[in-house]
């Protein structure tokens, strides 16, 4: 089962609930955590039919969060709750001021972290949307990878290739065709190919 939570002010992204009584347990990427100051506050089962649930992370590489981007974070967050699916923002600098009207959003979260940092020990199950990825994204992937990662600047016109900053980390890489997207619409696409077949 997977969730999100709050512990203390601090609101943490993805976790999974080992046991779910009065004092949740709680496995985080790194730790595990317990206790009282845990506040659970979503939780959703897994998906079936062998494929796990869906976690769609935009790795934000820009120093603040426009009007442009805070649309597209509602938008993407929105949807992926609505499909069953997490949404997560990574590598938001501390100093980061995200809108309210993002934050207070069902199904965002946010992680300081890299994604490189929070996914390490699931590196085999990341796939990075590149629009360099020889490989095209097919619904098949849907059982080979469990976390997709987008730049944040899909939508730059023309592309300035940032998502090579992701590619170095060596996360394997899927292409969704020879159109520049928005985010959001990247984001839509891939969920359509991964969670459009069941």
């Amino acid at each position: 089962m997977w969730g999100i939570a709050m512990i203390g002010q601090c609101r943490l992204h993805l976790f999974e609930v080992i046991a779910s009584n009065s004092n949740f347990i709680v496995l985080d990427i790194d730790h595990v955590l317990s206790g009282p100051d845990i506040t659970v506050l979503e939780t959703r089962q897994s998906s079936t039919r062998g494929v796990s649930m869906k976690i769609y992370v935009v790795e934000h590489l820009d120093p603040e969060c426009g009007p442009w981007s805070t649309l597209e974070y509602i938008t993407i967050a929105k949807e992926s709750t609505d499909a069953g699916a997490m949404f997560c923002l990574s590598s938001a600098p501390i100093d980061l001021e995200i809108p309210e009207s993002v934050m207070t959003i069902r199904g965002f979260n946010v992680d300081h972290r890299s994604v490189e940092d929070v996914y390490q020990d699931r590196k085999d199950r990341v796939c990075l949307l590149d629009p360099a990825a020889k490989e095209e994204l097919q619904p098949a992937d849907a059982h080979a990878f469990d976390i997709f990662v987008f730049g944040g600047i899909l939508g730059d016109d023309p592309p300035r290739d940032r998502t090579s900053e992701l590619r170095k980390k060596g996360f394997t890489g899927r292409r969704l065709g020879p159109i520049q997207m928005t985010t959001d619409t990247a984001v839509r696409v891939t969920r359509m190919v991964i969670q459009g077949q069941s």
